[in-house]
């Protein structure tokens, strides 16, 4: 009896031994292949970070251990996700990965102007997209497509992923056969397995999986999860300050000053020369700077630049953006001068000539 009980607990693990290590087999292809097209690709220009793969490729490693670790709670290791960020480096990834095929990359990460955080681990979540995404690109069939990776948080404080393409569809026995848990028999075992990773991660973060999807015409995968302050009662993520989780507060980005100019060449010269020794953030365009102001804390002093001629927003939008969030400490950094009652009187001013009061907002920092 004791004998047949060790056996299957051998049995047990060796099967489970074997279904991670063949996940971990998977998911690492996408990260290496872009490592590759890196490499080869020298004669172009790529906004792809090599330490953004090697963070991607070790945490999938990790996982490989994480089924034999005393602590088998996977939620030890959570931590608030800023979706858009997540979306925008694994995009950059996909496009160097797929960049022999046909494909077109496109999101609305520039334009969420809302909150979209959720609770979770990383790397599960960062493979969980790939292995998504990389579903879309099978989907065209090395033909010319569109693959779009959008996100929001609705009015019931629910962050919706979704991930669209414009390939072959899947017929309605294979989406349900996805849905109700249940093998892919007619495609390769690959695919199967990034779904059955997708159901996981779900389920552990109380989310849920929707597909739609029409033969000849494309798919839609939907993910629905928690919204960050929505937390789990049974983890670290309990305690509240105020409005704000914890968790959150203790993640938040801390820097001196974010800065948030479209002259890339002017924004070097502040980060380099006028807050030289300062933790400094640098953004280039208003909407991205709106997709990750929320990983800051509220007292963050920020320097907007009133024009952004390439975008359909102002400093001014933005200002009263950060207000109605509650940031305090945000500065309209302006050519021109207005008159008196022209802007709210919690914008203030500082001009790109005005020297002293740029001398004056160093000595605060």
């Amino acid at each position: 009896m004791i004998n047949q009980i060790e056996l299957n607990t051998v049995e047990q693990l060796k099967e489970s031994l074997y279904k991670t290590v063949k996940q971990a087999i998977h998911d690492i292809q996408s990260p290496l292949a872009s490592l590759l097209m890196l490499c080869v690709a020298t004669n172009k220009t790529t906004k792809l970070n090599p330490n953004d793969l090697k963070v991607r490729i070790e945490g999938i490693l990790n996982s490989i251990s994480q089924p034999f670790k005393e602590t088998t709670d996977s939620r030890a290791t959570d931590e608030v996700i800023n979706v858009p960020d997540i979306i925008e480096k694994i995009i950059v990834e996909k496009e160097c990965e797929y960049a022999n095929l046909p494909i077109i990359f496109k999101s609305n990460i520039y334009e969420c102007t809302n909150d979209v955080s959720i609770v979770g681990n990383i790397d599960d979540f960062s493979r969980m997209l790939s292995n998504l995404i990389n579903n879309a690109v099978e989907a065209c069939a090395n033909k010319s497509g569109v693959i779009t990776i959008n996100c929001d948080c609705d009015d019931n404080k629910l962050v919706k992923i979704t991930i669209e393409d414009d390939g072959q569809g899947m017929p309605e026995e294979i989406k349900n056969q996805i849905l109700n848990n249940e093998r892919v028999t007619s495609k390769d075992s690959s695919h199967g397995l990034g779904f059955t990773h997708t159901r996981e991660t779900l389920a552990r973060y109380g989310g849920k999986l929707d597909i739609e999807s029409k033969p000849g015409i494309g798919t839609r995968i939907i993910l629905t999860l928690p919204y960050a302050n929505k937390l789990p009662s049974n983890n670290r993520f309990t305690k509240s300050i105020g409005d704000i989780t914890l968790s959150t507060a203790l993640l938040l980005k801390r820097i001196d000053i974010v800065i948030v100019e479209d002259d890339k060449d002017s924004a070097s010269i502040l980060a380099d020369f006028a807050f030289r020794g300062k933790k400094v953030d640098i953004f280039n365009r208003g909407k991205e700077f709106l997709a990750h102001y929320n990983k800051y804390p509220l007292d963050t002093t920020m320097l907007i630049d009133y024009q952004f001629p390439e975008e359909s927003i102002n400093g001014v939008e933005i200002c009263k953006k950060l207000y109605a969030k509650g940031f305090t400490k945000f500065y309209l950094y302006s050519g021109m001068e207005f008159d008196p009652g022209e802007l709210p009187s919690y914008i203030k001013v500082i001009l790109k000539t005005d020297m002293v009061a740029i001398k004056r907002l160093i000595g605060d920092l």
